[in-house]
């Protein structure tokens, strides 16, 4: 068995799954939690007999560490992201982001666990540069169809980098921009899935407005490396990386 085990929220999703290979491939033990409301067993189905993998089917606000369990590392990649899903699951957004990232940082704070909250390049809303850097503040909605998630993900990056001011919790902060590649669900809502639907069906490719506008994409092994040494490379905490 592993030495180190990581705890991973929103393992069965299209990111969080990849992660849960990439941890266990250097030598990790994964436990997932993951209520199933967007995320997917069978991305995590070729796991199953693997004796360093455990699953959690519960949401991260109602999970209790199992007994005798010690968190290496605690990653929070829960919560619906894609834009269908903004509006008919706000309030589960909201919960994640509120009560859920709370009860996983209670965790790392008894547990002295590194925690990598995995944020967007929705935070900066409509920002006033391109490329954005971290220090950018952005323009957001508080009431706006996007802004369930837009500020579930800001509170939960004040939520966390407060842990690490007050009680000192190795808090990293991953801000992902466009990131595609297996498992992605095809009804995401996103560009790339959008493109490669509409090619399969010999429909034209769908453009929102003038086609002036820009995007970050990135491929889903390049976004789980990086991620991989974010949260596992020492002293980083306190850092917000956009990938």
């Amino acid at each position: 068995m592993a030495e180190k085990r990581v705890l991973i929220a929103g393992g069965a999703g299209f990111i969080g799954s990849h992660l849960v290979d990439k941890f266990i491939q250097n030598g990790f033990a994964v436990d997932v939690i993951d209520n199933l409301l967007t995320g997917s067993s069978k991305n995590l189905q070729h796991l199953q007999n693997n004796p360093n993998f455990r699953f959690f089917q519960k949401s991260i606000e109602e999970f209790v560490t199992p007994s005798g369990t010690q968190y290496s590392h605690i990653l929070h990649l829960a919560s619906p992201a894609s834009p269908v899903d903004f509006q008919p699951l706000a309030i589960d957004i909201l919960k994640c982001h509120s009560f859920g990232t709370w009860n996983l940082l209670e965790i790392a704070k008894k547990q002295h666990s590194v925690f990598l909250f995995a944020s967007s390049s929705e935070i900066y809303g409509n920002p006033v540069e391109h490329p954005q850097k971290e220090g950018t503040v952005g323009c957001v909605s508080t009431v706006g169809p996007r802004a369930p998630y837009d500020e579930g993900k800001r509170f939960s990056e004040t939520l966390s980098l407060t842990y690490f001011k007050k009680f000192g919790v190795d808090i990293r902060i991953a801000r992902i921009f466009n990131t595609f590649g297996p498992r992605m669900r095809q009804n995401d809502g996103r560009v790339i899935p959008n493109f490669i639907v509409a090619l399969l069906k010999n429909e034209p490719l769908p453009i929102h407005g003038d086609g002036s506008q820009t995007r970050s994409f990135c491929f889903i092994s390049d976004l789980v490396e990086g991620i991989f040494k974010f949260t596992t490379l020492p002293s980083l905490a306190g850092e917000i990386l956009n990938i």
